[in-house]
């Protein structure tokens, strides 16, 4: 390390470089049983608490230090990422979903601008004298979930999951997004071991971590975490080789390049690797896209609504989707991030999402070119990480637990590639050090408040509704006391997630207390008019009660949103068969018919509604 190195390593604000790692590490590894979603939420709190505090100590330091003209590009890009997601927020349909993100998922406004304050944060605190910091956090990372995998691998996880998938979730609650997580986190702990920061002993001690990731990715049996890991890989591959051997280096560009070319062309069910690559979830996300492409075309200014994908599928989804794969199968998510920003947020934030990725990518070729020997491979291992989740991010979900990674990550980036010369004569003119740190201490706490404000009752009613759920006895019609005192409890606590509400008015309807559930019912129905899974619930009730002229306007409106269910015209037709209503019958036939001739349910319809 040179003096101009050991100098600034001296002035960096070690502290705050904790808070990022820390972040990324809580982020990472936290997860919630005692709480409905043991998940994506409590990991959107945790990053929306730190980014607050966060925030406070960029102001602090932007305060008193220059912007870096090198800077100014993504500080722009960010502000108008952000200030555009907030208007597509406010043009919503759901505003509470707008800002805290579907069920389960939580991609919200408040999870976008808490990610983008943490890669604000990386970019201005992290250089490369703060990358060892950042290599053992991750191998403190990989161990824990080297150690969670095998757990969880062999059966003996501390948690008993009602869990569909594969046994190994990992952290963050899906063999896909495990996998792809402990791809990212191998990259990085892999790349480490090129740097010369350790000793050989320590060396083969921490190798173990990602050899052992590649296993658990391979006993996860996803296929999307082995693809990005052999794509980091190879990308650490070409540049140590190239490092070592410029002619070599060349061949593997380009043995690497036609292995790749294969490989997709493999998952596109093409050519000799398909029968390796190809599984039938790419298919799928084929109609995932198409959704979201459409959405995009009816909606291009603001999108569908913030992370409303989900409100929105079935009524543009293509009409053979239900036809393979069932007419009540949904998808909350395009399962493409750049689409998925596009579909619900406009052409504004896709394209300012793009543009944020695209200047990483300029940014990693510059701070590539800017290190040599150890510093170079570790930047490199940085950046084949990044690209691993930019390809995983193609494919799949927005997860907090990963998405963490590709935005700090992306930070690193950015960093590494700053010129700090004048950085560093600006630290060393500082005078005034204690309070510069008042300050941002000051800001920091100011800004905790508001957000101790949002993640507390947010915890108070995921808690709250757990426990709701856990009373509810399902063959238990006569109105238990205590169902009804918890149930109100929770629905009088302050940001309580409407799908909550959704499920307390059946609790409720289907326990004997009727008419309460059915308020609660029909006051969710005012609020979120196309939500299809509380229409149908409606329909259901009325039609057992008698209602049919309600069950009807129910189904009619379910049909708008959810055009190509065969499965809720046939149930149409049988409630204009009970009307005497024999051209409303003849209709939903012919409905059947038009795109379902082929379906069981239209042998069915021909049956029942035959006249």
């Amino acid at each position: 390390m040179n003096q101009r190195s050991k100098q600034l390593s001296e002035l960096v604000d070690s502290k705050t470089i904790w808070w990022i790692y820390g972040c990324l590490a809580a982020t990472t590894l936290y997860f919630n049983s005692k709480i409905k979603d043991p998940f994506n939420s409590p990991k959107m709190w945790i990053i929306i608490f730190i980014s607050a505090w966060l925030l406070g100590h960029i102001l602090g330091y932007l305060f008193k230090f220059k912007i870096k003209k090198e800077l100014f590009p993504i500080f722009a890009l960010l502000a108008l990422f952000i200030t555009n997601l907030l208007i597509s927020t406010f043009t919503s349909d759901s505003l509470y979903r707008a800002f805290f993100g579907e069920n389960l998922r939580r991609n919200g406004f408040m999870t976008y601008l808490s990610l983008t304050i943490i890669m604000i944060a990386t970019f201005t605190f992290v250089r490369i004298t703060g990358l060892r910091r950042f290599f053992n956090i991750t191998y403190f990372i990989g161990s824990y979930l080297s150690i969670y995998g095998w757990l969880q691998s062999t059966g003996r996880d501390f948690i008993e999951w009602n869990n569909p998938y594969n046994a190994i979730i990992g952290t963050v609650g899906n063999p896909n997004f495990a996998a792809s997580l402990m791809a990212i986190v191998g990259l990085v702990c892999a790349g480490g071991l090129l740097t010369g920061t350790y000793n050989i002993t320590i060396k083969l001690l921490l190798a173990l971590i990602p050899v052992n990731l590649i296993y658990l990715i391979y006993k996860s049996d996803s296929r999307q975490g082995l693809i990005i890991s052999a794509l980091g890989y190879a990308l650490i591959s070409v540049f140590y080789i190239n490092s070592k051997n410029k002619l070599l280096g060349k061949i593997s560009i380009l043995g690497f390049s036609v292995a790749g070319i294969y490989s997709v062309l493999g998952m596109l069910q093409i050519g000799p690797l398909a029968q390796y690559l190809y599984k039938a979830s790419v298919t799928i996300r084929g109609y995932y896209w198409q959704a979201g492409i459409a959405m995009f075309k009816e909606n291009p200014l603001f999108g569908v609504g913030v992370d409303s994908y989900g409100s929105y599928f079935k009524e543009y989804r293509n009409v053979e989707y239900p036809l393979k794969y069932g007419f009540n199968i949904t998808s909350t998510n395009a399962h493409n991030t750049p689409i998925q920003f596009f579909a619900t947020s406009g052409f504004i934030v896709g394209l300012l999402y793009l543009a944020i990725q695209i200047f990483v990518l300029y940014r990693s070729y510059l701070a590539i070119k800017k290190y040599q020997s150890n510093d170079q491979l570790a930047v490199v291992s940085i950046f084949a990480a990044w690209a691993a989740f930019q390809a995983q991010s193609l494919i799949s979900i927005d997860n907090i637990g990963i998405s963490i990674w590709g935005w700090i990550l992306g930070g690193l980036l950015i960093g590494l590639s700053i010129n700090d010369q004048d950085e560093l004569a600006q630290k060393l003119k500082l005078k005034r050090k204690n309070e510069i740190d008042l300050m941002k201490l000051s800001l920091s706490v100011l800004f905790i408040i508001p957000a101790l404000a949002i993640v507390i009752p947010l915890y108070r009613a995921e808690a709250s509704m757990l426990q709701t759920q856990a009373i509810y006895k399902p063959e238990v019609t006569d109105r238990p006391a205590n169902l009804y005192d918890y149930a109100n409890r929770t629905l009088n606590l302050p940001l309580l997630e409407p799908a909550f509400k959704l499920d307390i008015g059946v609790f409720l309807a289907t326990s004997g207390f009727t008419s309460e559930g059915l308020d609660i019912l029909n006051n969710q129905l005012k609020a979120d008019p196309r939500n299809q899974d509380l229409l149908n619930i409606l329909a259901e009730y009325n039609e057992q009660i008698g209602e049919v002229n309600k069950a009807v306007g129910n189904r009619l409106d379910l049909a708008k949103y959810d055009p190509w269910n065969a499965a809720n015209y046939f149930r149409l037709g049988l409630l204009y068969k009970s009307m005497g209503d024999q051209n409303g019958v003849q209709k939903m036939l012919e409905k059947i018919n038009s795109f379902a001739s082929l379906d069981p349910i239209a042998d069915q319809a021909r049956i029942e509604l035959g006249t």
